[in-house]
């Protein structure tokens, strides 16, 4: 599991602000219930389709690219305390909001989108 930012203004309107989250497998996480997406074309040019939610609660659970077949991103505050997050790669690096700070963990800053 990869625990990485995302400061691309896609991420900013779509999350309210930069996107804090995990990279991990489709296989890894079963969900159950009917999920709505939304699509569209990524920097990329391949389709993301972002914003799975729950048509009941409307909690977004996951994000999948078609650039990275497989995996899935799943926002930190999702797992509530299960999982410390700490960040080792940040995408989009300077398009970062200049009120947040950047993490002392982060180890791989882009400035640009590191998956392409």
């Amino acid at each position: 599991m990869m625990h990485f930012l995302c400061h691309c203004t896609d991420c900013q309107i779509m999350f309210n602000g930069s996107f804090e989250g995990y990279a991990i497998s489709r296989d890894e996480l079963s969900l159950e219930g009917v999920l709505s997406t939304y699509t569209y074309s990524g920097g990329s040019g391949q389709s993301i389709h972002v914003n799975f939610f729950c048509e009941t609660c409307s909690t977004k659970p996951l994000t999948q690219t078609d650039i990275l077949d497989g995996i899935i991103y799943v926002p930190a505050r999702l797992p509530r305390d299960q999982i410390e997050f700490k960040p080792k790669g940040g995408m989009c690096i300077g398009l970062r909001p200049s009120w947040t700070n950047k993490p002392e963990c982060l180890v791989e800053p882009y400035t640009e989108n590191g998956t392409v």
